[in-house]
C-alpha cells in the first residue's frame, strides 16, 4: 500500500480491545479483510456463501489490536482450524508501524504473532500446516532537490517461516525495482505461486512458479498475477490485466481491467473465466472442491474511492465462469482477499443456474 494511503489510516487509529469468540458455522466459508473509512473498522472476517453468518475473526474499530492490515489476503490453515493474516500489532499512528504475521483460530479467538515475521504480509500457509511464506518490503529514501522525498530503494522479497519457533528464511534476493509476492503452494509442497514485476525489465507483472528445491523460476503468464493452485495441484487460477485507452488526449486516460483465467499446472491449455470490462479483479480463490472460485472485484472508474476498492464485492462463480453470483458487499467499506475454508464438509461444489 503507498505512503497516502498509509496516512489516510494512521488518523484514526489507536487503543485496545479484544474480540469475542463465536462458534465456527459449519459448511463452506470464506475468509476476507475488510476496512472502512466512514466508521474506521479493519477486520478480518468469514462469511459462508450466501454472504450471512458472518463471524469477525480479528480486528474491529479504532481501539482493536492487533489490527489486520487492508489488502492483504488471509490464508488458512490446511485443515482450517487456523488462518493467517497481516497485521499491526500496536495500530498505526505515523504511517511507518511494520505488520506482522499473525494467527487466529476459525472461531474467532484470539490472535497470537507468527515470531520471525516482523514486516511480514500476504501470508500463504503452505500444505504441512507448520510453515508460511509470505512477503516483506524494503524501502528507502532521501531528501532531494528542492525537498523533494527521492526512494534510492525500493523491493519485496519473499520468506518462509515455521510457526513454531518463529525461524525465517529468505527465497528470492533484494533487488532494487524487483517485487516478489507468494499466492499459493502446490497440493505437495514443491511449489510456489508468485507474482513478479521486475521495474528494470518491464513494469507488468508476471505470473511464475518457484522450484523450491533449486528455487528455479518457471514464468506462467506475462501481464498476469496471483496464480492459485487448484486444491488437486492440476490447474492454476490467475489474474491477466488489460488496459484500455479512454477517449480524449490524456495519455494517462486508462481504464485498468483484470479477468480471471485458468490453466493446466504444466502452463498450458489458458483458457478465460471471466469477463468484466471496466471492472478489477484482485484476488482468486479456489473452493475446496475445486468446483467454484471467489473472486474480489474493485468497481471501474479513476475515483478515489474506486482505486481504495470502496464499495467493491465478493463474487463466486463456477470455474468455468457460469453462473457468477454477489456473495457479500458493503457500501462504504473495501473488501479483499476473499479464500475459501479447506477441510472436510467445506466444500461449496457446483453453483447451480
Amino acid at each position: 500500500m503507498g505512503g497516502a494511503v498509509f496516512g489516510l489510516l494512521a488518523a484514526w487509529v489507536a487503543g485496545t480491545t479484544v474480540a469475542a469468540a463465536a462458534a465456527v458455522p459449519p459448511g463452506p466459508r470464506l475468509a476476507v479483510t475488510s476496512f472502512s473509512f466512514e466508521r474506521p473498522r479493519f477486520e478480518l472476517l468469514s462469511v459462508d456463501p450466501g454472504g450471512a453468518a458472518l463471524l469477525r475473526l480479528a480486528g474491529g474499530g479504532r481501539k482493536a489490536r492487533p489490527l489486520p492490515q487492508p489488502y492483504s489476503a488471509p490464508s488458512w490453515s490446511p485443515d482450517g482450524e487456523l488462518i493467517a493474516f497481516s497485521a499491526y500489532p500496536h495500530g498505526i499512528r505515523s504511517g511507518k508501524e511494520l505488520p506482522t504475521i499473525f494467527l487466529a483460530g476459525a472461531d474467532g479467538g484470539s490472535s497470537r504473532a507468527v515470531p520471525g515475521t516482523r514486516g511480514g504480509f500476504s501470508p500463504v500457509f503452505a500444505p504441512d500446516g507448520r510453515t508460511i511464506a509470505f512477503a516483506r518490503q524494503r524501502r528507502r529514501e532521501r531528501r532531494g532537490r528542492h525537498g523533494r522525498t527521492e526512494i534510492t530503494f525500493e523491493g519485496v522479497t519473499t520468506w518462509t517461516a515455521d510457526i513454531e519457533r518463529g525461524k525465517a528464511r529468505r527465497l528470492t534476493p533484494w533487488r532494487n525495482g524487483l517485487k516478489q509476492f507468494p499466492s499459493s503452494f502446490s497440493p505437495d509442497g514443491l511449489t510456489l505461486a508468485m507474482t513478479r514485476a521486475d521495474e528494470s525489465r518491464s513494469a507488468k507483472p508476471q505470473a511464475v512458479l518457484m522450484h523450491r528445491g533449486n528455487r528455479r523460476i518457471e514464468l506462467l503468464a506475462e501481464s498476469a498475477g496471483n496464480p492459485t493452485f487448484s486444491p488437486d495441484g492440476s490447474e492454476i487460477a490467475l489474474l491477466r490485466r488489460r488496459d484500455r485507452r479512454l477517449p480524449g488526449r490524456r495519455r494517462d486516460n486508462v481504464e485498468e481491467t483484470t479477468d480471471v483465467y485458468v490453466l493446466r499446472s504444466g502452463g498450458i491449455g489458458l483458457r478465460r473465466v471471466t469477463r468484466t470490462p471496466g471492472v478489477r479483479e484482485v484476488s482468486v480463490s479456489w473452493d475446496p472442491s475445486g468446483e467454484r472460485l471467489a473472486l474480489t472485484r474493485f468497481r471501474g472508474g479513476n475515483s478515489e474511492a474506486a482505486f481504495l476498492g470502496i464499495g467493491g464485492s465478493i463474487v463466486q462463480t463456477n470455474s468455468d465462469g457460469t453462473c457468477p453470483t454477489r456473495v457479500l458487499r458493503v457500501r462504504h467499506a473495501a473488501l479483499y482477499g476473499a479464500t475459501w475454508q479447506p477441510g472436510p464438509g467445506r466444500e461449496a461444489g457446483r453453483i447451480a443456474c
